[in-house]
């Protein structure tokens, strides 16, 4: 192993406050469950404020015509290529592995009954672009249902069960 990255280990888990063999562990895991996908399946790292700017230029009906477009590509696409099928589990493991590679956002809670609280801090109409996505996901020989129970700036909570 090079010196420079065998270094960059070190520092890393000295900062984490775990051994560096949990720190590879990490990136492992990290890489088998959501970076070997990125590429395969087109997503692109953006800046949080050109993202800012982005959604902040976009108008309401533009913003509901992409979360339509992403929440169709986001289940029949990208869940079915990570998982080989669509069900609620593997929706839920997806939702989970996509708010990941987002790095803006975060799983603030996860309850027990499929409730999430998202936190990001990018602005209101990222929120409305994330709830609208979530609500248009559906399947058409499963009843899977996404109910928005709140929406804010920087929070959305939602829950995912069958009907």
């Amino acid at each position: 192993m090079p010196k420079d990255v065998y270094d960059s280990l070190m520092e890393e888990s000295s900062l984490k406050k775990i051994t560096k063999s949990v720190l590879v562990n990490i990136m492992l895991i990290d890489f088998l469950e959501r970076e070997k996908y990125l590429t395969e399946l087109d997503f692109v790292p953006i800046a949080r404020n050109n993202l800012k700017s982005l959604f902040r230029n976009m108008g309401e009906k533009r913003i509901h015509r992409m979360a339509e477009q992403a929440s169709n590509y986001l289940v029949n696409d990208a869940t079915d290529y990570i998982y080989g099928k669509i069900n609620l589990n593997n929706l839920l493991r997806f939702l989970e592995w996509f708010l990941k590679t987002q790095g803006n956002l975060r799983i603030h809670e996860k309850s027990e009954d499929n409730k999430f609280t998202l936190k990001h801090n990018i602005c209101i109409e990222y929120s409305i672009f994330l709830a609208k996505v979530l609500e248009n996901i559906s399947f058409d020989d499963q009843k899977i249902i996404v109910q928005i129970m709140k929406t804010s700036a920087n929070l959305i909570t939602f829950k995912v069960f069958l009907h």
